[in-house]
């Protein structure tokens, strides 16, 4: 959870105190798997951070110290259930519920106001007598987006979700975009049924401008080990805001 843009800006100026880091694992299981966590956690809160252990990203209403707060952007790169299932459409099935509580559980916690504008180069020109939202949904999905970093946040738009995921499959089959624009309806009635997004932008994820950024898997591994799922491509990130 963070209040600085999504892109590349530079962040050198953002106040630290403003940024809410959360990891699921609780503090001695983060620091058991990755042994240069505590450091890192450390040097976070030194400098004002907020980090929180033992966050559920899909029940953050129960989070103490949450009820009330509101963010400008609410940030999850590369979810996964990390459930270790092998069959392929159930792992699939697994991470889109995942993603379907988080998108309900976070719609709390999003800054209310405007429409945030979003500055982009299309693929096609848009006709005068074209208003078919789903249209310009789908050219956002598909599009790269060219960000003005120059333009500072407007503090009084809504607040925004950024997910990211390779994109390749199988994340690509976890459809999150569609997930978001239109969710399914509860398979239990007990459920609230989801809030619908509109997509803002998609734009390619570049982790080399993030100084130190190292992406690191559920289960402790660095990303560079033996696994093979998720190779070549891209990773990409996806903008959403609440429909009105």
């Amino acid at each position: 959870m963070t209040s600085h843009p999504p892109a590349n800006s530079n962040l050198e100026h953002l106040p630290p105190k403003n940024v809410t880091a959360t990891a699921y694992d609780s503090e001695e299981e983060c620091y058991e798997k990755y042994p240069d966590g505590e450091e890192i956690v450390r040097e976070l809160r030194e400098k004002s951070v907020e980090v929180r252990f033992g966050v559920d990203a899909t029940k953050l209403e129960r989070v103490s110290g949450f009820k009330g707060r509101k963010w400008d952007r609410i940030v999850w790169n590369f979810p996964h259930a990390g459930k270790g299932i092998t069959d392929q459409d159930r792992n699939i099935l697994s991470n889109q519920m995942l993603m379907l509580d988080f998108l309900r559980s976070v719609a709390k916690f999003l800054k209310t106001g405007p429409l945030p504008v979003v500055h982009r180069q299309s693929k096609r020109k848009k006709s005068d007598d074209d208003d078919d939202d789903e249209e310009e949904e789908e050219e956002a999905d598909n599009a790269d987006t060219e960000v003005d970093d120059t333009k500072p946040t407007t503090s009084s738009e809504r607040g925004t979700v950024l997910v990211t995921l390779r994109n390749v499959p199988p994340y690509t089959l976890w459809d999150v975009p569609k997930l978001a624009k239109n969710p399914p309806p509860p398979m239990q009635g007990s459920i609230p049924p989801n809030p619908r997004y509109t997509l803002l932008q998609s734009f390619v994820f570049h982790r080399q401008i993030w100084k130190g950024y190292e992406h690191r898997m559920t289960k402790g591994e660095r990303a560079h080990g033996t696994g093979k799922t998720g190779e070549g491509g891209e990773d990409r990130t996806w903008e959403f805001c609440l429909r009105d």
